[in-house]
């Protein structure tokens, strides 16, 4: 299977996951998350890596995707391109960490009652996970699993929550290499942490100056 096809899987499951959650939460009680706004109450924004309680949501899609590239990404200047709709309520838009580099395609949606935007995660052709699912339980420890491309075969991993700055996991997994998708697998520990939610992060490093090059991160729960 291509690696695009294999991208296009990963959105169209993404977008299935938020859309039947969101209309689950529709009517019944949904969990609360430390620090998310209370402005025009939806609980489905919980759904969302970004924004959390250190930041509040933004006004357009590319003010929630750039500080998402910035804050949880890593990327010091990422270039946007423009935002494709993907109905009324939410779309992507694909961003770069240099205008040559890889594209990270940056899944956006309006949550709340309001009009303001929230990232549901991050894809890259170059890094697909398959396990976890996207907003799935984990506890420690729990097996991360995928296939990926990237130099030297080494692509980062990070796991952070939602209520502490310093990460609760930051380790490297081994894939394909040269262009050749091939299966990563390894098993994470992580201390107990207050927060519910969190955000998995798997990005590649550039082998010129070791700057974020592309991402794909996805929303998980503490068991």
């Amino acid at each position: 299977m291509s690696t695009v096809r294999k991208s296009a899987l990963v959105l169209v499951a993404l977008a299935v996951v938020a859309l039947v959650a969101i209309r689950a939460l529709s009517t019944s009680p949904s969990p609360s998350s430390p620090g998310q706004t209370t402005t025009s109450v939806a609980s489905s924004t919980w759904l969302a890596v970004w924004p959390t309680s250190t930041s509040s949501p933004y006004a357009t899609p590319a003010a929630a995707a750039r500080s998402f590239a910035v804050h949880v990404l890593s990327m010091k200047h990422p270039i946007l391109e423009r935002y494709r709709a993907g109905d009324t309520r939410s779309g992507e838009i694909p961003i770069r960490a240099t205008a040559t580099g890889p594209v990270t395609t940056v899944l956006v949606r309006q949550l709340a009652r309001d009009t303001s935007w929230w990232v549901l995660g991050a894809v890259s052709d170059a890094i697909v996970i398959n396990q976890p699912s996207a907003r799935s339980a984990v506890r420690s420890p729990f097996v991360l699993t995928g296939v990926s491309t990237a130099f030297e075969g080494v692509v980062n991993v990070t796991l952070r929550s939602d209520a502490l700055a310093s990460p609760l996991v930051q380790t490297t997994v081994m894939g394909g290499a040269n262009g050749v998708m091939g299966p990563f697998r390894a098993t994470l520990d992580f201390a107990s942490t207050s927060s519910r939610y969190g955000v998995l992060v798997l990005y590649t490093r550039s082998a010129k100056d070791g700057s974020v090059t592309e991402a794909s991160a996805i929303r998980v729960r503490f068991a």
